[in-house]
């Protein structure tokens, strides 16, 4: 015997962006990825930094 599952009454609908939205979204996305890449830059650079004076210190 099988059970019948029945469909679901309420449709979402997915609300495409406007031309403004869409341009925001790509213009935050772009932001967040050059700050994302800014950290990382001085986090590396700091990294190096750290390391030559940890190489230096014994000699």
């Amino acid at each position: 015997m099988q059970t019948i599952i029945p469909a679901p009454k309420v449709v979402y609908r997915v609300k495409e962006m406007t031309p403004i939205q869409s341009h925001l979204a790509a213009e935050a996305y772009q932001l967040a990825k050059d700050t994302l890449a800014f950290i990382a830059t001085i986090v590396f650079v700091c990294a190096m930094i750290a390391l030559c004076i940890m190489i230096k210190i014994p000699s």
